[in-house]
């Protein structure tokens, strides 16, 4: 991969389409987009936002990506071409037991399986724009444990989050990119998790849309 513009090489065909989870009566004009990260979050993401409250003028898709990095930041290049976005979650798992953490930032580390940086001419640090302490509230809400947090991810999502936030595809142009980060055997409880984090972020967006405008 040469940047986050392509996000990879072609995409597969396989498993490039979004489950979709209606969550807005009518007129729907923003979509957020969830994916998961990794061979551990696939089988526990949402298909639906069934339970969850309808949120006004958003429309919540869940898409589960392929296990390889490379093939899986194909995939998301494919998504983010395929409709326009509002907003876009990420979601990984950490290599500890403890709570979630809502990243608020991504670093210009060492590129997976390489010893060059994600960009070497990239800043050093891409803060994210997703609505952090909502997405941490309501997984407290929720009655799980929860934090904001600016510790780098685990490696194939800090690539993943750098590479959106430190040079946004044209696809995805100037919506929010967030990344929830689940703690490690969270199995029984990451669709409860995904589900309260992405309501948080989809009733902001909502919030941006019914907002008077001057």
């Amino acid at each position: 991969m040469q940047g986050a513009s392509t996000l990879g090489a072609e995409a597969p065909a396989a498993g490039a389409e979004a489950s979709r989870g209606r969550i807005a009566p009518a007129n729907i004009s923003l979509t957020l987009l969830v994916c998961a990260l990794g061979a551990g979050p696939q089988s526990q993401l949402p298909s639906s936002a069934e339970g969850l409250a309808p949120i006004e003028g958003v429309d919540l898709r869940f898409a589960p990506l392929p296990e390889r990095l490379d093939e899986a930041m194909a995939s998301l290049s494919h998504l983010l071409e395929s409709a326009p976005l509002a907003g876009l979650l990420l979601v990984g798992f950490g290599n500890e037991p403890g709570d979630y953490r809502i990243k608020m930032r991504a670093e210009n580390r060492q590129r997976p399986g390489r010893k060059e940086p994600i960009r070497p001419q990239g800043p050093a640090v891409a803060r994210s724009a997703a609505p952090i302490q909502p997405m941490v509230q309501a997984l407290r809400d929720a009655g799980l444990p929860a934090r904001a947090c600016s510790e780098p991810a685990p490696a194939g999502l800090n690539f993943a989050l750098y590479s959106l936030l430190s040079d946004p595809p044209a696809a995805l142009g100037l919506a929010p990119v967030g990344a929830l980060q689940a703690p490690k055997g969270a199995n029984g409880e990451l669709g409860r998790a995904v589900r309260a984090a992405a309501g948080a972020f989809a009733r902001s967006l909502s919030a941006q849309v019914q907002s008077p405008r001057g």
